[in-house]
């Protein structure tokens, strides 16, 4: 069976008006989910090439922010600017394969425009390709609006995308003082449309940024043995075990909460 008749999104579209959110570092462990149920990704990144920092593989695709200032001298406007991930997406319909959008933050209103114009949702359609949007927040109350609103006018602009709101830990939980400020606007944005909603767990014992600073990728931290991680990151072999059990820990996390709303159904035997 095909993706599109196993319900899988094939495009999905990450997005978060702020910035530092952990969006870019969700993409890739969304991306991991995929590929462990074997389905090949690609991942668009839209960022400002002064600020571009996350690798990306060759079969990745990057767009400058600063396309967009010139967007009015191109075919499509705002749209053409986007016309090579366009590409990207004709292509894994025919391969069944994954397109994964990071969109940065302050692009919101580029980012509903294109959905809008494009007809973005009835693109896929057409195409016999399923699409998703996950909106990313954390716990401070700006996030919590600005998610609300994006996924409601995600809902508007492109009503057949499937919606999913990431709630990202890294800043803190999300239980709040009933009646409070942080309350209503956590209440109010699990009230805005969507389907699924995930929680994502903060790595614990600050694990990750060390293995991050020094180029490692969460598989291979997983999968890495103690002496062999000790001297990749110059510490002892006993806090390198408890750095591959705090990313094991929040890996097996990930998964399940991923897997709940992009679920990959075992194919149905003939």
């Amino acid at each position: 069976m095909s993706l599109y008749q196993r319900g899988i999104p094939q495009v999905i579209d990450v997005s978060a008006d702020g910035t530092a959110l952990g969006k870019s570092f969700n993409v890739t462990r969304l991306r991991y989910h995929y590929e462990r149920h074997g389905v090949p990704t690609t991942v668009v990144r839209i960022e400002s090439r002064g600020i571009m920092q996350q690798r990306l593989r060759e079969t990745d695709l990057f767009i400058p922010t600063e396309e967009f200032a010139q967007a009015r001298r191109r075919v499509g406007g705002l749209a053409g600017v986007l016309q090579p991930a366009f590409d990207k997406i004709a292509d894994a319909a025919a391969k069944e394969e994954a397109v994964l959008f990071d969109w940065p933050g302050g692009q919101a209103k580029n980012r509903l425009d294109v959905l809008l114009a494009t007809g973005f949702d009835k693109g896929l359609a057409a195409l016999n390709v399923r699409g998703a949007s996950v909106t990313v927040s954390t716990n401070v109350v700006a996030r919590m609006r600005e998610a609300a609103e994006n996924l409601v006018e995600t809902a508007r602009v492109a009503p057949g995308l499937q919606r999913v709101l990431l709630l990202n830990e890294r800043l803190g939980d999300f239980a709040f003082v009933p009646g409070s400020t942080a309350h209503k606007a956590h209440e109010e944005m699990l009230a805005a449309p969507k389907q699924a909603v995930i929680q994502i767990p903060e790595i614990g014992g600050d694990a990750w940024p060390l293995c991050e600073a020094n180029g490692l990728s969460l598989p291979r931290v997983v999968k890495a043995q103690p002496s062999e991680l000790a001297q990749l990151l110059g510490v002892s072999p006993f806090i390198a075990q408890v750095i591959i059990n705090e990313v094991a820990t929040w890996w097996v996390a990930t998964e399940r909460e991923f897997g709940r709303a992009f679920p990959f159904p075992k194919p149905t035997k003939k």
